[in-house]
């Protein structure tokens, strides 16, 4: 992106690692705003520059803590002129049974 363009944004879900790390590097390295959101903290060890300012902790299951996320996001966001180029929705959920292995599609519930 030229100086003269605004930096564009995009917010990642499930940020935490694998296709999230992933993902982070490769909009960070074209230039990119990457607003990271997962369940885990930003990890100081991670090598991100931005991450401890452009991490939100949050758990999509609770919509308090959505709702709380949203309003972090919107507030980061202005700093950019409000907008948001791109979302991507990676987070997942890794249901496990009560011996702890996981579950397939089949008897994973969905609610």
């Amino acid at each position: 992106m030229s100086d003269n363009q605004p930096r564009k944004v995009l917010v990642l879900t499930g940020a935490s690692r694998g296709i999230g790390h992933a993902t982070v590097k490769r909009f960070s390295r074209a230039g990119w705003r990457v607003i990271t959101c997962s369940r885990q903290s930003f990890d100081d060890n991670c090598p991100w520059p931005a991450g401890p300012d452009d991490h939100i902790k949050v758990d999509l299951a609770n919509p308090a803590d959505v709702d709380h996320a949203v309003s972090e996001i919107r507030q980061r966001l202005a700093v950019e002129g409000g907008m948001l180029n791109a979302l991507v929705n990676n987070a997942g959920i890794s249901p496990k049974n009560d011996a702890g292995d996981r579950l397939d599609s089949i008897v994973t519930p969905m609610h």
